[in-house]
């Protein structure tokens, strides 16, 4: 029954989710659906859910943007076998996304390379989009739309490495391989422009780690500069 089973979905949309199980790896075989029950967690709402012998559906509303939901669809099966499944719902405001090509802001710039140029057609696993929420708030939390950029690509190689790989009717998708090159761009980006260091954290200085001369692994811990300072009262 291997299926994708990561989607998005508006705050105010409603709409219906299914598990076949009988495709892919026709797990049912001979077997049949007798019962199926939904776990649905607080905030996001099922409005019905129905089942055939073979296929759950549930209708699901609501949700909190920036939110994910995990459900999970039970069922109890003819000859009594009792399985599990679980679908991942993005909750996003679908209306909070925009892109100009000019590259007049820096969002604009961030969505460019991150390539999240079209509304549900993003690089989030589900085709998911970046919110301008977001992206503005990695710009706020990097600095500079570089380190942004850079950010971004780091939130997509973990969003693809939660999810496992699939094989389904003779074709495969190998997340592990999309989250991998998501982490070598972000690791290029991170050399070019470096990382936003708060201000007021101590404990690591950086001898210059993302120059192409200096090992990325040559730093300094603020511990070892302890022998060199001394604090003398004012007279």
């Amino acid at each position: 029954m291997a299926q994708d089973n990561v989607f998005t979905k508006d705050p105010d949309a409603i709409l219906d989710y299914h598990f076949d199980w009988a495709g892919g790896e026709d797990w049912l075989d001979d077997d049949a659906i007798s019962s199926s029950s939904w776990i649905v967690p607080s905030g996001i709402t099922n409005d019905l859910d129905t089942n055939t012998t073979t296929v759950a559906t549930i209708w699901l509303s609501g949700g909190t943007a920036g939110q994910t939901y995990v459900v999970v669809n039970r069922i109890v099966t003819v000859d009594g076998r009792t399985n599990d499944a679980s679908i991942i719902i993005n909750v996003r405001e679908v209306t909070d996304f925009s892109y100009r090509a000019t590259l007049g802001t820096d969002r604009d710039k961030v969505r460019y390379y991150l390539q999240d140029v079209v509304l549900g057609a993003g690089p989030r696993p589900a085709d998911g989009n970046f919110t301008d929420s977001e992206i503005n708030g990695l710009i706020t939390a990097e600095g500079s739309w570089q380190r942004a950029v850079a950010g971004g690509f780091e939130t997509l190689a973990a969003a693809w490495r939660r999810y496992p790989s699939f094989k389904a009717d003779g074709l495969s998708l190998n997340r592990s391989d999309i989250a991998k090159g998501y982490a070598e761009d972000a690791k290029g980006w991170r050399k070019r422009f470096g990382t936003a260091i708060p201000v007021g954290v101590a404990g690591i200085i950086r001898v210059d780690g993302y120059s192409d001369d200096v090992a990325s692994d040559s730093v300094r811990t603020s511990s070892e500069y302890e022998s060199t300072f001394e604090y003398v009262r004012p007279g």
